[in-house]
């Protein structure tokens, strides 16, 4: 049977170690707003490597893509706000099973 490392899970490293310093980044950066920051930068850099590779004209033929997009993030924004996800750690309701002993 193999030995594992000793470093690996002593106590001797500076930073916090383990499931729960991953999982506390993680839920700081998924949220929607940084998903649409993050749209954001990418759709800038589609239109500033375009206008400056093909030219103006190039960059021109993307805003109709541009605009199905914005209508699609738009329609997904306001599902959002008027459609929250259901609530996944609620236990399921129990139905009552057929009386016996009465």
């Amino acid at each position: 049977m193999r030995e594992r490392a000793v470093g690996r899970h002593s106590n001797s490293g500076s930073r916090p170690r383990g499931p729960g310093r991953r999982n506390a980044t993680m839920r700081r950066y998924r949220n929607y707003w940084a998903y649409s920051a993050g749209l954001a930068l990418a759709w800038a850099l589609v239109f500033t490597l375009t206008g400056a590779l093909h030219g103006g004209a190039a960059a021109q033929h993307l805003l109709p893509v541009f605009g199905g997009f914005c209508i699609g993030w738009t329609s997904t924004t306001i599902a959002r706000y008027f459609y929250p996800p259901p609530r996944r750690w609620t236990p399921p309701r129990q139905t009552p099973g057929p009386r016996t002993g009465q």
